[in-house]
């Protein structure tokens, strides 16, 4: 064997190593070895992940994963290329609760959560009080929670238990006497007791109510029962009827009303918006402080306007249905009026307590001071319609709650005998309805007022401040088996945007809450009849809703 052979020679060949080598030549044929190397480096197990896993430990902050500012300058760029990468890069920070809160995002949410469920204007006040349900289209408050079942029975059988009921929704009719008798005739009958064309309801002194029924079905087809009221009559051939009905059967009988007097929707009307008032740009200091209350005012009306954004209101805005020959006009007034219901025997007490009347003179100035001396509810005619201007309750608020006592005068054994004319009020004209409620005043508006009073709690001249606004009292009689007095009451209709100003006006003369447990063991014990009567479409509805109910909580 040769003894200089190399390593090959013993594989079966010679193969003769170079005694030199060049470095760019070997290391450019292998360039993709180097630099997989590098990567393997590079991308170590400390080295893993994205630009700001790579600092040392002592560097990492837990909010680099999200804020960019917390990485070092040389870094931040890279960073934001690789947060790109995974899709939209979030916001930095949360806003806060209070900052979220604020009253025009409020506001906003508020509108949004009523397209479903409608909410009362004193909604949020029975929020924080009121176990509340979903019914009918609104959101009702049910029943209190501090578990005060007597205690409302006992307010409405001595002294007096309020309750929000403006869900019911209005109707309104405009045309000749003799044609709405003849189209309303078609859903009513006299065997079930007065109907619209009884005379003791034409003059619009007293409210009536009758049951409604299918187009020619009766006594089949119930719908049922309705409330109407007949504007006083001024003169003139044309008649104004409201008709108040249970939101449960309202879109039936609406339809019933439609097909009988063949109406058919108006034209839409054009909605007029306000228009801002233009502020100069330089402004002394006297023009500097009006500009800002203007605005602090425009502000906090702003606030009004949008409350009113999911009402019909103004009244241009409300749906609107005439007949072919245009003699017979509806309006559907659903939302725009509120309905506040006091009952118990001290409701006339709570009343006189709660409301101010503005211009006190003539018939309604009669009927008002006879209110405050009537002593037991007995004295009262049945269904009366009292109508009254009245300042905003808040402005003569007690600082504290007090109770409303008895009226003092002696007039017991006989009754008493209301004003012929004392059931005029503007609140039928629509121009009068949208006025006041554009004219009410705001919060802050009231905190100023009561802020410029030189005595705290005496009011002075304050509580002649803002518009008037126009009422309807209306009386209910109550339950006939029962003593005297017990479930009889009264009914306040006012203008939209005025029902929370009310509402805390009778809530500080001690009138008790309530809510739909509670009316409804008040018309039990009164023997009253149900408002859904049980051979009605709503009547059936509500029945099994409430055989659902019952069985998912026994069963």
């Amino acid at each position: 064997m040769a003894g200089n052979c190399e390593f090959d020679s013993f594989l079966g060949g010679a193969q003769h190593l170079p005694n030199e080598m060049s470095i760019e030549k070997f290391a450019s044929s292998r360039s993709q070895e180097i630099a997989a190397l590098s990567q393997i480096v590079d991308t170590s197990p400390h080295q893993a992940g994205l630009v700001f896993q790579r600092l040392p430990k002592h560097m990492q902050r837990r909010a680099m994963s999200h804020n960019a500012k917390r990485l070092p300058r040389r870094l931040r760029e890279i960073h934001t290329r690789q947060l790109s990468k995974g899709g939209e890069i979030g916001k930095s920070k949360r806003p806060s609760r209070k900052h979220r809160r604020r009253p025009t995002n409020l506001l906003s949410e508020y509108n949004r959560r009523q397209r479903q469920w409608t909410w009362l204007e004193t909604h949020i006040w029975h929020a924080k009080r009121f176990h509340m349900v979903n019914k009918w289209g609104y959101r009702v408050p049910s029943r209190p929670v501090d578990k005060s079942f007597r205690a409302c029975y006992r307010a409405g059988a001595n002294h007096c238990m309020v309750q929000d009921i403006s869900y019911y929704c209005c109707i309104e009719l405009c045309g000749p006497e003799e044609v709405l008798l003849i189209g309303l005739e078609q859903l009513t009958n006299a065997d079930c007791g007065l109907t619209f064309g009884a005379k003791a309801y034409l003059g619009g002194s007293r409210e009536g109510s009758t049951m409604l029924y299918q187009r020619g079905k009766y006594p089949c087809g119930a719908i049922g029962c309705s409330w109407f009221l007949w504007k006083p009559q001024e003169g003139g051939v044309v008649r104004t009827l409201w008709v108040w009905l249970h939101p449960a059967y309202y879109e039936q009988a609406l339809q019933e009303m439609l097909s009988v007097f063949e109406l058919q929707v108006a034209e839409q009307r054009v909605k007029i918006e306000a228009q801002e008032m233009d502020v100069p740009d330089v402004l002394d200091t006297q023009e500097l402080k009006e500009t800002k209350s203007k605005k602090k005012t425009r502000a906090a009306k702003k606030v009004e306007d949008t409350k009113l954004e999911v009402r019909n209101v103004p009244f241009v805005r409300t749906p609107h249905y005439k007949s072919v020959d245009g003699t017979v006009h509806l309006v559907e007034l659903k939302d725009t009026l509120n309905r506040i219901r006091l009952t118990g025997p001290l409701s006339h007490s709570v009343l006189t307590g709660a409301l101010t009347v503005s211009g006190l003179e003539g018939p309604c100035a009669d009927a008002w001071t006879i209110l405050g001396q009537i002593m037991v509810p007995g004295e009262i005619p049945p269904r009366v319609v009292v109508g009254l201007a009245i300042r905003d309750p808040r402005l003569h608020m007690p600082p504290t709650k007090v109770k409303a006592p008895p009226s003092s005068s002696d007039t017991r054994g006989s009754v008493c005998v209301f004003p012929a004319d004392c059931n005029k009020s503007l609140i039928w004209d629509p121009a009068v309805r949208d006025s006041a409620t554009a004219a009410k005043l705001s919060a802050d508006d009231v905190a100023r007022l009561h802020g410029s009073c030189l005595v705290p709690g005496e009011g002075g001249g304050v509580a002649e401040q803002g518009p008037e606004i126009p009422l309807l009292l209306v009386h209910r009689p109550g339950g006939q088996k029962h003593r005297l007095g017990f479930s009889s009451g009264w009914d306040i209709i006012a203008p939209c945007g005025y029902g929370m100003p009310l509402w805390l006006g009778l809530h500080f003369q001690s009138a008790r809450a309530g809510g739909l447990r509670d009316a409804s063991a008040l018309e039990f014990e009164s023997r009253q009849e149900s408002p859904l009567p049980p051979d009605t479409a709503a009547g059936r509805i509500e029945a099994k809703t409430l055989q659902a109910q019952l069985f998912d909580k026994h069963f």
